[in-house]
């Protein structure tokens, strides 16, 4: 399913292995860069079986001090990830780095504390999904559903989904 704009593309795909090789390949890399005992995460769709995703690679690393960051960004460089601060006025519990472009699969590296609620629930939601078919179906639903609807309108989409995400993770937290 592709839903475009004429300067952009937004495509979901059904799950293939690849996306874990992917993310295999990218953790070695990253973990050999920083060279430091570090919390990595494959989250997002394509760690999902079975879930439609963007051809992305979403990576969540968990620190105790964003400040360390700084520190990584020449490492991060080193294996072509580019540094994005802009995105700190938005988010300043997060640090990103993304790698590629439009044109080639993209890994985003999301960077928060490890006490951080945002990088808990990332978690917590993955897990949930790999868990329970039922929700995973259902967000499939969703995510096709408003890929048509909002023809690439990134804030409604992202919006809308995060809808579910939350109420996912609450009932999650509920049972805990």
């Amino acid at each position: 399913m592709t839903v475009s704009k004429p300067d952009q593309q937004f495509s979901l795909h059904p799950y293939t292995t690849n996306w874990k090789r992917r993310y295999q390949q990218a953790e070695k890399k990253i973990r050999s860069a920083l060279n430091e005992s570090i919390e990595i995460h494959h989250i997002g769709s394509t760690s999902i079986p079975g879930l439609l995703s963007k051809p992305e690679i979403d990576i969540a690393i968990g620190v105790d001090d964003l400040a360390i960051v700084k520190d990584w960004v020449t490492k991060f460089a080193d294996i072509s990830y580019l540094y994005y601060p802009r995105f700190e006025k938005e988010t300043p519990n997060r640090r990103y780095f993304r790698k590629g472009n439009r044109k080639r699969p993209l890994v985003h590296v999301h960077i928060y504390k490890k006490s951080d609620p945002v990088f808990k629930d990332m978690i917590v939601f993955r897990d949930t999904l790999l868990q329970n078919t039922k929700l995973r179906d259902q967000y499939a639903a969703i995510k096709k559903k408003l890929a048509k609807s909002t023809k690439f309108e990134w804030m409604p989409y992202m919006e809308a989904k995060y809808e579910f995400i939350k109420k996912v993770v609450a009932e999650e937290k509920k049972k805990h």
